[in-house]
């Protein structure tokens, strides 16, 4: 598996060093101001599969993968949002395997491809019982009544 893991991030990095062509935007003329804008609002979504043309069913499943390669694909995924200008922040403390999970199930989630940075896929719902990355969210952290008290909020 580790020789498939090694050629699986080759290939990724080597996607994310070519250009991805943007799709051609005919900007109106109330957005000519602001194309940045219209870029956002008008332009195409899609999975990142389709953007860097690489399918989730290239990606082995967890079971088949020890923690360091789930970190080592990891990273190399981040790598390829960041290609197509997706931020994605995810807390330091998430295990390997969740970490991996989301950022394989956000694979096929439609993200739009923007020239500049700007758009942010958050994992947190801000609801605390059906926040996807669960007691690493912090939508869990607990309010420190002496913080409310110093900051006066």
């Amino acid at each position: 598996m580790d020789r498939y893991i090694k050629l699986l991030i080759g290939d990724l990095e080597e996607i994310c060093h070519q250009p991805i062509p943007l799709p051609y935007l005919e900007i109106p003329p109330e957005m000519q101001d602001f194309p940045e804008v219209a870029e956002f609002e008008i332009g195409p979504t899609k999975p990142i599969s389709e953007w860097i043309g690489m399918d989730t069913k290239k990606f082995p499943g967890k079971q088949f993968l020890k923690h360091e390669q789930m970190d080592k694909l990891s990273l190399a995924m981040l790598k390829a949002f960041q290609t197509i200008n997706v931020a994605i922040d995810l807390p330091e403390n998430l295990p390997s395997e969740a970490k991996y999970d989301l950022l394989l199930s956000s694979w096929n989630n439609p993200v739009p491809y923007l020239s500049g940075p700007g758009f942010h896929l958050d994992f947190c719902t801000g609801d605390c019982d059906s926040c996807q990355i669960s007691k690493y969210c912090k939508c869990h952290e607990k309010i420190d009544p002496e913080d409310v008290k110093e900051n006066g909020t």
